[in-house]
Formats: structure tokens, C-alpha cells, sequence
């Protein structure tokens, strides 16, 4: 295994060449989240955040009976996760030298991509970095099958994050097999969960589930942590859909729960004006240039 430490991951602005283009269709895949109104992250919201990540932290690990396994997204979650993490270890909010595996292959890969440029990183996270050989976390990055199969051997004190973020897919499914049965480990969400995925059928409650072929019960506890979400809100997507110098003439609305995806169709028609569309599946539509 090879150990490391990491932090948050800057995007690409790409705005600039979609203004450029006259475009006819516009697809909007990312209507998903459940607050449409939310804005940008307050500082109540980072407060509360870093409160109840430390709190599980501190709780299930201080108590020496179990894990915490936190299924998350290769890109981005994984790495503000660590970044969250480290920052409370430097502070003293959860023990120093906690150790945390990350356990996707994609999600190292990732990492190293931040890690690579640290110029585009923001003062404080770079801060984080320079400091990350002090022992305040101890984090690794397992690589193959056999060393991920190992922390199935550990039943308490660390912290793993894998993915799929929704647990459909991914070593995070291993994980969940060897701890959901356990009443001292803890599995914590910190982002949306769709219907009819393993991780909605979790938040929603479900005592037991099947993984693998096999009957899992779920004596773990669940929790969800929110102020993580990496999509924009249905403020944040009109804004950007303002952007648009001409109008497209249709607008598809093909990713998020119906309802979801209906009222953010709503939103664009009252406040722009366009003709929004909402596909359900098997519908076809002919596009002419």
C-alpha cells in the first residue's frame, strides 16, 4: 500500500466556450438536487458539516467497536472528504493519526491529478498539504483487489471511503457486507442519494439488504451528512443557462427524479422563457439542425 495525504480538486471553467456557440438543444443532466433553492454554502452549513463529521468520527471510533465507511464519488467528494477530514484532525476535532484508507482506484488517480497542481489549490489547502507529513492523518491509498480485501479484516478503528458514492457498484459494496452487520461501525452518506440505489434504500431505512446474492442486516448506523453536494442548484444552473446568448430552441431535462426534474423544467420556462422538455424513457424526439 502507499500512504499519502491529499485535499480538494479545482474544475475547468468551460462557460466561456458554450457563450461562444450558438446552440439549437441544450441538455441539462444534473436537476437532482432536492433543495432547488439552496444557494452557496454558508458558513452555518460548514459549521454544522464539520460538527457531525467530527461527532460520528470521535463517537464510533472512540468507542473501539467498529468502522466508519463512507461510499463516495471518485472525483471531487473523495478528495473534499480528505480535506474536511484533515482539517479537523489539525484542529483537534477528531484524534490525531486517525487512519483513513481510500479505496478506489479512480479516486487515487484523482488525488494525484490535485495533488499535481497545487497552484490552482486555494492558500489554505495548500497549508493542509505542506503539513500532511506531521502524523495528524494517516491516510493510504490501497491499489489492488488483495490489499482492499484486507481491510475486510479490519473491524474497528478506521475510517474507509469507496466508491460508487451510491453503492451500486465498486469495492464500496465489499465494505458494506463486512460492516452493515456490525452495531459499532457506522456508514455516513454526504451526498444525494438516488432512487432505487442501494445507498437510497439505506437512508430510507432498510433493515435488511442483498448483497452479492446474500441477505445483509443492517445493525450498522446511518447517517447523512449534508453541505458536500457537487451538483449546482436549480439557482446555480440558471445562472449559468442565463449565459446563452441565443435562446436554444429545445431544452431536454433527462437526469434527476421526476418531481425534481419537472419543477426545475418549471423554474427555467417561468424565469427564461424557453421550451423545456422532460423525457420519459422509450420517448424519441427528431432534432433538425
Amino acid at each position: 500500500m502507499r500512504t499519502a495525504t491529499l485535499e480538494a480538486q479545482s474544475r475547468d471553467d468551460v462557460i466561456a466556450q458554450l457563450r461562444r456557440q450558438r446552440l439549437n438543444v441544450v441538455k441539462i443532466d444534473e436537476a437532482t438536487p432536492k433543495k432547488p433553492k439552496r444557494g452557496h454554502i454558508k458558513m452555518r452549513d460548514i459549521v454544522i458539516l464539520t460538527r457531525q463529521f467530527s461527532t460520528m468520527i470521535t463517537s464510533t471510533l472512540g468507542a473501539g467497536r467498529g468502522n466508519v465507511v463512507i461510499p463516495a464519488f471518485a472525483v471531487g467528494r473523495t478528495q473534499e472528504i480528505l480535506h474536511v477530514l484533515a482539517d479537523l484532525a489539525r484542529r483537534g476535532r477528531i484524534q490525531r493519526g486517525v487512519r483513513v484508507y481510500v479505496d478506489s482506484p479512480m479516486a487515487t488517480k484523482a488525488t494525484q491529478v490535485t495533488l499535481r497542481h497545487r497552484e490552482l489549490i486555494d492558500p489554505e489547502t495548500r497549508a493542509l498539504i505542506a503539513g500532511a507529513g506531521d502524523g495528524t492523518l494517516r491516510v493510504t491509498f490501497t491499489e489492488s483487489m488483495e490489499e482492499s480485501r484486507r481491510l475486510n479484516d479490519i473491524d474497528h478503528g478506521v475510517v474507509i471511503i469507496s466508491a460508487s458514492g451510491m453503492c451500486d457498484a465498486g469495492r464500496i459494496r465489499h465494505h458494506l457486507r463486512h460492516n452493515l452487520p456490525r452495531r459499532g461501525s457506522a456508514i455516513v452518506f454526504t451526498g444525494f442519494q438516488a432512487a432505487g440505489t442501494l445507498g437510497r434504500r439505506l437512508v430510507d431505512g432498510e433493515r435488511e439488504v442483498r448483497l452479492f446474492g446474500e441477505s445483509v442486516k443492517v445493525r450498522a448506523q446511518i447517517d447523512t451528512i449534508g453541505g458536500l453536494s457537487a451538483h449546482a442548484d436549480q439557482a446555480g444552473l440558471l445562472a449559468w443557462l442565463r449565459n446563452f446568448r441565443t435562446p436554444p430552441r429545445r431544452t431536454f431535462v433527462v437526469h434527476g427524479e421526476v418531481a425534481t426534474a419537472h419543477a426545475f423544467a418549471d423554474a427555467v420556462r417561468d424565469a427564461l422563457h424557453w421550451t423545456v422538455e422532460v423525457p420519459v424513457l422509450g420517448q424519441s424526439f427528431e432534432i433538425t439542425a
